[in-house]
């Protein structure tokens, strides 16, 4: 998640925007759930705390969708985009919302069929984008080749790029 927020971030400083990108760690194991936030503006901010009332929420962890830390601080008009193989209905009511708030997609498995692994972060990128519309995705896709592209290597970059447009499709396509 953390990796995904530095890209939307970049992204947003292509597209000319104000950003903050800031992950919070706790004492946890390797692998244990995180809290990573971007705030994205066309114009400056002066706020520099930790967001505590989103506009979008991104659950990339399906077994997290049933936890009370997920909407904590949600207003009526907050999106969540999360990773699950499930209808977009029983997720809004496992979390006690409104089914329209709730955008869901499988990013784990277009993780698997286009980067060989379940790393969903880059596909779930490309839903906030596809959602949000808050940066262009030519922007993110620019973005992920300068940034992870000597680290990955150009076939594990197409894998992501392709997992990022696959996951904007699909939820552009709802």
């Amino acid at each position: 998640m953390v990796t995904a927020a530095r890209l939307l971030a970049g992204a947003a400083l292509r597209a000319d925007k104000y950003f903050q990108a800031f992950p919070e760690f706790g004492p946890e194991r390797m692998g244990a759930p995180i809290v990573a936030f971007n705030r994205i503006s066309s114009r400056p901010f002066s706020n520099y705390s930790q967001i505590s009332n989103p506009d979008v929420v991104v659950v990339i962890d399906p077994t997290l969708l049933g936890a009370e830390a997920v909407i904590a601080g949600v207003g009526e008009d907050a999106i969540f985009i999360a990773n699950s193989s499930e209808e977009a209905r029983p997720v809004a009511g496992r979390l006690g919302l409104e089914p329209g708030q709730v955008y869901v997609v499988d990013a784990s498995r277009i993780a698997r069929e286009t980067i060989g692994r379940d790393i969903p972060n880059t596909a779930m990128l490309g839903g906030v984008v596809g959602i949000t519309e808050i940066v262009p995705l030519d922007d993110v896709i620019e973005e992920l080749k300068e940034l992870m592209g000597e680290k990955l290597g150009s076939e594990r970059i197409e894998g992501n790029i392709e997992a990022i447009r696959r996951t904007f499709e699909t939820i552009r396509a709802r």
